[in-house]
């Protein structure tokens, strides 16, 4: 079981998520804000892990950009 806990967030000025759609087409979506997440694998919470990702803005609301499967990374957009 992966549990997962939201521990900081960071600005992401200038930042977009790439999402690519099934013909391969990308599409970008600007990014809120980064997120410390606190990942937990085992239901003895010994195997944790730490990562940065990106939070977007969907019907939901403010999500992880990993929670979309089309998610494929985070981009600086150019000045």
């Amino acid at each position: 079981m992966r549990k997962r806990k939201i521990m900081q967030i960071m600005p992401a000025d200038g930042w977009q998520a790439v999402f690519r759609d099934q013909n391969g087409a990308d599409s970008f979506e600007p990014i809120v804000c980064f997120a410390l997440i606190w990942h937990i694998y085992s239901t003895d919470d010994e195997a944790l892990e730490y990562h940065v990702i990106p939070m977007v803005s969907s019907e939901k609301g403010i999500v992880l950009a990993d929670e979309n499967p089309h998610y494929v990374t985070a981009v600086k957009q150019a000045n």
